[in-house]
């Protein structure tokens, strides 16, 4: 039965043509891909203008002499204006002989009566199609399925469904789903969806959760949400030895952002399977691509209590301590005792397997950690220094370590060193995006510098990184540049406004607010308003001052609706609202306000799963 869901579609294209879908038109069809002739173009103009008998007179004409599906179904029309019963079915009938056999002619016989208001007719004439197709024949019941579907005749396609169980025929229960779907009888689309995974288990996964997908998007009010969440958990009770419900389960947790729920499931997995925890160090990628740290920190933890005997038990080990390191860099003001959980994680990697490969990434950032976060940028420098001069350690990942000393010699102020390093990883890596990620730094090196011009040639080259977090990146600084050197050609006010990212990016917070502030003074013509508060907000949010920053994005916002920092100033106050003010009433009225203000946002989806996940469709 499977291969025939597999076959249909190919099938079915085969045996209707392209002309299938050309039926499913109420009204006039639309033009084909070719120029019309004359005729053609006075017949559809007399058609628009509602003078039917007309343009029927031209049609038959142009039909005698091309019976194409479009003419066809022009001429059709025409009939149905006029309320022509028999010159309808005549032309059906002369049509149908082109492709004998072919099921969608008697559909559109139905669909004619129906049209010219013979109700009773066209219920009659359903019913002998769905009666006549050989209900064993599954690519006939297939054929007869999708010619009532388009023709959004769903009620006689359900019966055609109907029909084909009862006589012992395929039980279509993917198209019945779908026709559940479109009729919002969501415990009856899950009814089949489960029929369905009986009979093909994994092999229509994709398509179901795809469709699942789709739908979940709109489930404005969560009701849908609440009836599959429902439904899979208790199929995954009833079936234990399914895992198939418990990984749908997961999946639907995932794309409700619930991922406490998700590593239930997971573990419960793992658990019953004896797993070597694949499981739990995939979930804890994808939570912590999410930034939902804590989730794929327990992840990787219930890997690590297996033992040193685990599969998985260094890998998990290396990945905490990396997962430690970046929930610090992504804190506001992390706390003393996280910096101080990240750095003994990552020395215990360093300890245990010295300078080698599998540890260079956690020494780069332990480097990192005790530069930027610890003030100890000498003992972070000395250490990457050596792993330069280390010999047979993997190429990459020594160039990975250049650029983070170059960083460190940055915010030391060594910036001659700084442009080495930067240009000879972009050499060694060109075309490569860990090239293009030491030409952007270099490129904002120049920045600081106030060598504009430069910075942003390279900036523009870099707006088709093959990254997309680079050419994004690139795009935003060459847009600061060029949007405020169009107004100040000196770029003096721009000068002070790249010192004190610079100061920013050498945690001096108070010198970049300082020199922030006297550019109002200096320059109260400047067009870096809109940068300037956001630049505060960040900064405040780096110092733990969360109500300081709200209230710059706040200013923003109101002096600078339109300019293009507003969406960001909106998500980032949303943010602040939800997850260190706590109010979350505030929080979903700013995410709804970036929804229904900031349509093209970049922020837009994760705005609507976060609205949704505070209003609780994401909770059982």
């Amino acid at each position: 039965m499977l291969k025939v869901h597999q076959h249909l579609l190919f099938f079915v294209f085969l045996m209707c043509g392209a002309g299938f879908q050309a039926h499913a038109q109420v009204d006039m069809p639309e033009l084909e891909d070719v120029q019309p002739s004359t005729e053609e173009q006075l017949a559809s103009q007399f058609y628009q203008e509602g003078a039917y008998q007309k343009a029927a007179d031209l049609y038959e004409k142009i039909y005698d002499k091309n019976p194409s599906t479009f003419i066809y179904q022009s001429l059709l029309s025409c009939y149905i204006g006029l309320k022509e019963v028999k010159a309808g079915e005549k032309l059906i009938a002369r049509q149908s002989k082109k492709m004998p056999g072919a099921l969608n002619y008697g559909v559109d016989l139905g669909s004619f009566y129906q049209k010219i208001g013979d109700a009773a007719k066209a219920e009659k004439q359903f019913e002998k199609c769905i009666k006549e197709t050989p209900m064993n024949d599954a690519m006939r019941v297939y054929e007869l399925l999708e010619s009532f579907k388009s023709k959004k005749l769903n009620q006689y396609a359900l019966k055609t469904i109907e029909y084909s169980r009862k006589n012992g025929g395929e039980k279509f229960y993917y198209e019945m789903a779908e026709l559940q779907a479109a009729q919002s009888q969501w415990a009856n689309m899950m009814n089949e969806y489960e029929a369905l995974i009986q009979q093909s288990g994994y092999q229509l996964l994709d398509r179901i959760e795809s469709n699942l997908q789709d739908i979940l998007s709109n489930d404005n009010n969560g009701e849908i949400s609440i009836i599959v969440r429902e439904r899979l958990l208790k199929s995954a009770q009833q079936k234990p030895d399914q895992i198939i419900y418990a990984e749908i389960l997961i999946w639907l947790s995932l794309q409700q952002r619930d991922f406490d729920q998700a590593l239930a499931q997971t573990k419960s997995i793992d658990k019953r399977l004896s797993e070597s925890g694949y499981r739990l160090m995939e979930l804890s990628a994808l939570c912590a691509s999410n930034m939902a740290y804590d989730v794929a920190a327990k992840a990787l933890k219930v890997v690590i209590e297996k033992g040193p005997k685990s599969e998985f038990y260094t890998t998990a080990r290396r990945d905490l301590a990396s997962l430690l390191f970046q929930t610090v860099v992504n804190a506001s003001n992390p706390s003393p005792v996280l910096l101080a959980e990240a750095e003994l994680a990552l020395q215990q990697i360093i300890n245990d397997f010295g300078v080698s490969d599998f540890s260079l990434q956690s020494l780069t950032q332990w480097a990192h950690l005790k530069a930027f976060y610890q003030n100890k940028a000498g003992e972070g420098r000395l250490k990457l220094e050596e792993v330069v001069k280390t010999n047979g350690l993997n190429a990459r990942f020594l160039n990975q370590a250049k650029l983070e000393l170059a960083d460190i010699l940055l915010l030391e102020g060594d910036v001659w060193e700084s442009t080495l390093l930067y240009s000879q990883v972009e050499k060694a890596y060109k075309n490569d995006t860990l090239g293009q990620e030491a030409k952007f730094r270099n490129a904002k090196l120049a920045y600081y510098k106030g060598e504009f011009e430069w910075a942003k040639a390279q900036l523009d080259i870099l707006k088709q990184a093959t990254s997309k977090l680079i050419a994004n990146d690139a795009m935003e600084l060459s847009l600061l540049l060029t949007d405020n050197l169009a107004f100040d050609s000196t770029g003096e006010a721009l000068r002070f406004f790249a010192r004190a990212d610079l100061w920013q990016f050498q945690k001096q917070s108070e010198k970049a607010l300082s020199t922030l502030d006297s550019i109002a003074q200096f320059f109260p013509q400047s067009t870096l308003g809109d940068d300037i508060k956001y630049r505060k907000a960040l900064l405040f949010e780096s110092q733990g001052k969360f109500a300081e920053a709200a209230q710059e994005y706040e200013k923003l916002l109101a002096a600078h609706r339109a300019d293009i920092l507003a969406d960001n100033a909106l998500y980032r106050l949303a943010l602040l609202q939800e997850n260190k003010l706590k109010n979350t009433e505030k929080a979903m009225e700013l995410y709804k306000e970036l929804m229904t203000d900031f349509p093209g946002s970049l922020f837009q989806v994760d705005a609507r799963k976060r609205f949704r996940m505070l209003r609780g469709d994401a909770v059982n």
